[in-house]
């Protein structure tokens, strides 16, 4: 998990957005994550670590 939010950060600021913005988008996206999680009652899985 740790090149991901740096990489949607800069996805973010290439789509004209300044870093707070982007910050705060990379919040919110955490949040559904986690909510997601805890509706579904299952633990994070990392795409990168299935995909190997």
């Amino acid at each position: 998990m740790g090149h991901i939010p740096k990489a949607y950060q800069q996805k973010k600021r290439s789509q004209g957005r300044k870093h707070n913005a982007a910050v705060i988008c990379l919040a919110r996206r955490r949040c559904v994550v986690i909510y997601s999680m805890l509706r579904h009652g299952t633990f994070y899985e990392d795409m990168l670590v299935q995909a190997a």
